[in-house]
């Protein structure tokens, strides 16, 4: 091993009362010239001295933290426990690391405005091309990878996955063990949870909970409601507040809905359930149908005016 760095006796003391010091560089490396100061570490068990990883500016590495590869540690951000930063990984601002996390490949924390906190903590990874922004947090074991972005007041954490090209952010939740991937986008104050899976280009956004079994994919849009059970909602369905989907029910085609679709009803074409209305059993509403009323087992609906009160209709299939 040839030393790259040395510790100086400049010290800080930012975490937990643990002595960090200041490094400098010995040798030239990567965008580092010899006599170059970094950032602090609390040993040289902290840094690597192989490869071009570096602490900058203020950025700290504290207890047990690791940083090798490539990985890069800018302004004021800080890695503790014994969690590690490694590949092309870079953490800027105020950005947080602790506990057993790992980021690598080439994540990056960005902690928004300086004021961000980004935080990621508990066993989670972050990996691929991954962006975590402003006071965004993940903890628990929470895995996100690919080209992903969560940032604003987002909070990642259970055993949820996130991957593909998905978008987290705002003040939205994703937890238990809830899969988010491919181009789904989650945001404002909504909840995923439990089972669930959301991919496609499905949105996710308003006060929306989407928990249990259910699945939301295609381009449909979720602008609030509850999605639950084994419900399915896809293609270019667009749920809005108040709705209720759930049981084996499914919506898809362009439906709108804004009350209550459940058992094994399907909803889809272009139909409409009005906010008092509720689909159920193993009804069926398609075409234009608008549903103001209750279409219960077996009624099948199509291409009709305003729906008052259905009632089971033997025989129909």
């Amino acid at each position: 091993m040839v030393r790259k760095y040395e510790l100086t006796d400049e010290t800080t003391t930012p975490w937990q009362d643990s002595v960090l010091y200041r490094i400098k560089a010995v040798r030239d490396f990567g965008d580092v010239k010899a006599g170059d100061l970094g950032g602090y570490i609390a040993s040289e068990e902290n840094l690597s001295h192989d490869d071009i990883c570096w602490v900058y500016n203020n950025g700290m590495v504290a207890e047990h933290a690791k940083v090798y590869g490539a990985a890069k540690i800018h302004d004021t951000a800080l890695v503790a426990g014994n969690s590690e930063v490694c590949g092309d990984a870079e953490l800027f601002n105020n950005s947080f690391v602790s506990d057993t996390a790992r980021i690598y490949g080439k994540a990056k924390m960005l902690s928004g405005e300086a004021s961000g906190n980004a935080q990621v903590h508990g066993h989670c990874t972050i990996s691929g091309s991954a962006i975590i922004t402003g006071n965004a947090e993940m903890y628990d074991n929470a895995e996100i990878n690919g080209a992903v972005e969560v940032g604003g007041d987002a909070r990642v954490y259970g055993s949820c996955i996130i991957t593909g090209n998905a978008y987290v952010y705002d003040s939205a939740r994703i937890y238990g063990n809830a899969r988010v991937y491919e181009h789904a986008r989650v945001y404002n104050h909504a909840e995923v949870y439990g089972n669930t899976k959301i991919y496609g280009h499905a949105k996710i956004s308003g006060n929306a909970s989407v928990y249990d079994h259910a699945e939301v994919y295609g381009g449909s849009l979720c602008r609030g409601g509850c999605i639950h059970g084994d419900a399915k909602v896809y293609d270019d369905a667009h749920v809005y507040s108040g709705a209720d989907i759930y049981s084996h029910a499914e919506v898809y085609g362009q439906a709108n809905i804004y009350g209550r679709v459940c058992g094994s009803a399907r909803v889809f074409g272009m139909a409409c359930v009005d906010t008092t209305a509720s689909v159920i059993g193993n009804a069926m509403v398609l075409g234009d149908a608008k549903v103001v009323g209750v279409v219960s087992d077996g009624a099948y609906i199509e291409n009709t005016d305003d729906i008052l009160c259905i009632f089971p209709i033997e025989g129909t299939t």
